[in-house]
């Protein structure tokens, strides 16, 4: 048995030395005793407004505090950020916590921010979902969020929750654990991929950055790594997530810039792929420049035996398909819209894919014409097809 205390810090006296709490059991007529001996006090720890206590003299296993390390990450979308307060329960197989606070003496949940979060729980058991708890904020109260990630340090795992919508108003809720939702035959995967750039000089770019994921099902298609951020700068490791069809164990990447901006050159130093479709996070080593010298674009293979080095493998034979878009001749057909494909097969998928060219696309009674790269898709078996809604005529 363990008992959870929490104080809101309310108050212009809010601070609290607690010096233990008493639970009688009135059907078996026992008392257990739950020492603390800790100060509530949220102006010089958030972290102590919240005590998980254990029964006066517990020395059993499991009954010992953990220190769970909370990761979450806002979206970065204009208006993503809250103001609001933030709590979440964790729960394992073996149990679960109340809720908990989620605050540090940082500016919390602004957009395009990760921010971490110590937390005392037992041991709980592998988890199997997380509640997150929005309540308040006031005119900026919304709050996009994007993910949420727990390092269970017992036993050494990280499990990932991905959200990625909106949370208006008072709201609980329930993120399952993607290994859950993203189990064999899943539609959707998450990828959360950091890219680190090396801390020597002139490592920085300005230049576009595009990266696609290869897998055993298919590849994730090109997709630009851009945030509100200054992406790519020397020292610095940015994240980015795709969410993609389930794409198999992964196997390689590719990995470009366009050589674009004043200073283009790029020394990359590693990727670091993680989704719960693979077992482990994967370190695709490279520490060398992108350039006009060596070239602005490479494949690169996880590090599996720990050595430093991408361990190099079978070259991904890459398929042509080429696309055909026929815009009606109806008034007010076109779009300036951006517009993507996912391309289905028999033997896997390739993700969301812009469709651009050097032309005006998608003119009324126009026949636009495209290149895919991806993966070798066997029979083909669906087609999506979406616009973003941009531009002054979307429709």
């Amino acid at each position: 048995m363990c008992a959870q205390i929490t104080s809101d810090h309310n108050g212009l006296a809010s601070s609290w030395h607690l010096n233990s709490v008493e639970v009688l059991d009135t059907a078996r007529g026992s008392s257990t005793c739950f020492p603390c001996s800790k100060w509530f006090d949220g102006s010089k720890d958030p972290a102590s407004l919240q005590q998980v206590l254990l029964p006066a003299g517990a020395t059993a296993a499991g009954l010992e505090l953990l220190q769970y390390e909370v990761v979450v990450y806002t979206s970065d979308i204009r208006g993503a950020g809250t103001d609001a307060n933030i709590s979440i329960e964790l729960h394992g197989q073996k149990d679960h916590t109340g809720p908990m606070r989620l605050e540090t003496s940082a500016n919390n949940f602004e957009r395009g921010i990760r921010d971490a979060f110590s937390l005392a729980a037992p041991d709980l058991g592998p988890l199997m979902h997380v509640v997150v708890v929005k309540e308040g904020g006031g005119l900026a109260g919304d709050w996009h969020l994007q993910m949420v990630e727990v390092l269970h340090p017992g036993l050494q795992q990280r499990f990932c929750f991905p959200y990625g919508d909106w949370i208006k108003g008072n709201k609980r809720c329930i993120l399952q654990q993607q290994d859950t939702a993203a189990g064999a035959g899943a539609r959707q995967v998450t990828y959360k991929v950091s890219v680190t750039t090396s801390d020597v000089r002139g490592a920085g770019t300005d230049a576009n950055v595009s990266i696609v994921l290869y897998g055993t099902q298919g590849d994730t298609g090109e997709r630009r790594l851009e945030s509100s951020a200054n992406d790519f700068e020397r020292g610095k490791t940015d994240t980015f997530f795709l969410a993609s069809p389930n794409i198999g164990e992964l196997k390689s990447l590719r990995i470009s810039h366009d050589n674009s901006g004043l200073g283009s050159a790029w020394h990359l130093d590693r990727v670091e792929v993680a989704s719960h479709a693979n077992s482990q996070p994967l370190i695709f080593p490279y520490r060398k420049w992108l350039d006009d010298k060596h070239g602005c674009s490479v494949v690169l293979w996880p590090d599996n035996d720990g050595d430093g080095s991408g361990d190099t493998g079978q070259q991904m034979q890459e398929t042509e398909y080429n696309i055909k878009v026929y815009t009606s001749d109806m008034r007010g057909a076109g779009t300036d819209a951006s517009v993507y494909v996912e391309i289905h097969g028999s033997q896997g998928s390739i993700g969301a894919t812009r469709l651009e060219n050097a032309t005006n696309n998608f003119e009324r009674n126009r026949v636009d014409e495209f290149v895919v790269k991806g993966s070798e898709l066997g029979d083909l078996t669906k087609l999506v097809i979406w616009h973003d809604n941009s531009g002054a005529s979307a429709d």
